[in-house]
C-alpha cells in the first residue's frame, strides 16, 4: 500500500486492522477513519475507509502468517522449488517436492483451522476450500506468496487467478536428452486443462458458498434489526395510545372542571343576589326602627 503525505500511517492502521478479530475490523475501521479525517488527513481516511474486511479463509490465512510466520516461509521457499523443479521437470524432484506440496497445504490448513476453533469459529467447507485455494496459489504463485505473507488478504481474489499447477503428462525421469535438444517443458493436455477448470470451478463454488453464507449472516442480522424496530415501534405504539388515553381523560376532566365553574358561578350569583337584597332589607327596617 502506497504511502502518502496525510499525517496517519496508512500502512500501520492497515496492519493493526487486519490483526483483528474479524468481527471487530469494520468497527475500528470506521473509528481510524473518523480520527483520520477530524486530524486533517482526507487522503489517509478514504484509503483506510476502502479497507475490505476479510473473509473468513482470509481472515485465517493472515492469522496463520502472523502466528506461524515460519511455516508460512517454508511455503514460499517449496513454492520456489515446485517452480523450478517444473521449469525443469525433474521427475525424481517433482515427485517428492509434489508430496511434500500436498502434506504441506494440508497440514496449513488444518493449523488455520485449529486457529480459527481457538478463536471461536467454525470452520466449514466452504471456508477450508477457500482457504485450501489461498495457500494452493501460493506455493503456484511468487505473488500469491506475497500476498499471503503480508497478512492482509480480504478473499481468494486477492490471489493472482489462474495460478493452478500444471503437471507434466508422466512425473517418471525423462531420458537422456539429445544432442542439442531444447530443454523440455511441460504440455497442457486435455486431461490437465479438464483438472484445472475443475479446480476453477471449485474455487468458484466455494467463494458462492461464502457469498451464500455472508447473505445469510446479513439476513440474520436484518431480520434481528426488523424485530427490534417492530418491537420498539409496538411500544412506541403503545405508548401513545396510553397518551391519547391520558390526553382523552384530561380533556374530559376539563371539559367537567369548566362545566362546574359555570355551575358554581351561577349559584354564586344567585346567593350574592339574595345576599345583597337581604342586607338591604336588613338595613331598611333598621332605618324604619329608627
Amino acid at each position: 500500500m502506497a504511502r502518502n503525505s496525510d499525517p496517519v500511517d496508512v500502512d500501520a492502521v492497515a496492519d493493526e486492522l487486519y490483526a483483528l478479530p474479524r468481527e471487530k475490523f469494520t468497527a475500528a475501521r470506521d473509528a481510524h477513519a473518523r480520527d483520520a479525517r477530524a486530524a486533517g488527513a482526507a487522503k489517509a481516511a478514504d484509503a483506510i475507509g476502502r479497507l475490505r474486511k476479510p473473509t473468513m479463509a482470509a481472515w485465517l490465512a493472515n492469522l496463520l502468517s502472523r502466528e506461524h510466520p515460519d511455516e508460512v516461509r517454508g511455503l514460499v521457499h517449496l513454492g520456489e522449488s515446485l517452480r523450478e523443479a517444473h521449469r525443469e521437470v525433474a521427475g525424481d524432484t517433482l515427485r517428492q517436492l509434489s508430496q511434500q506440496r500436498h502434506e504441506l497445504v494440508h497440514a496449513l490448513v488444518q493449523q488455520a483451522k485449529a486457529l480459527g476453533h481457538a478463536h471461536g469459529h467454525r470452520v466449514s467447507d466452504a471456508v477450508a476450500d477457500e482457504l485450501r485455494a489461498i495457500i494452493t496459489a501460493a506455493l503456484a504463485d511468487p505473488e500469491a506468496a506475497r500476498a499471503l505473507a503480508a497478512g492482509r488478504l480480504t478473499s481468494a481474489h486477492d490471489v493472482p487467478a489462474d495460478t493452478e499447477w500444471t503437471w507434466p503428462a508422466t512425473t517418471e525421469q525423462p531420458s537422456a536428452p539429445r544432442a542439442k535438444a531444447p530443454r523440455r517443458t511441460a504440455t497442457t493436455t486435455a486431461e490437465e486443462r479438464r483438472t484445472a477448470r475443475a479446480e476453477r470451478l471449485r474455487r468458484d463454488l466455494a467463494e458462492a458458498r461464502r457469498d451464500a453464507e455472508q447473505a445469510d449472516a446479513e439476513r440474520e442480522r436484518a431480520e434481528q434489526a426488523l424485530a427490534d424496530a417492530n418491537r420498539r415501534a409496538d411500544q412506541a405504539d403503545e405508548a401513545v395510545r396510553e397518551l391519547r388515553e391520558r390526553l382523552d381523560a384530561a380533556e374530559r376532566d376539563a371539559i367537567d372542571s369548566r362545566r362546574q365553574v359555570r355551575t358554581a358561578r351561577r349559584e354564586y350569583d344567585t346567593a350574592d343576589h339574595r345576599a345583597r337584597a337581604a342586607a338591604r332589607r336588613v338595613h331598611d327596617l333598621e332605618k324604619e326602627l329608627d
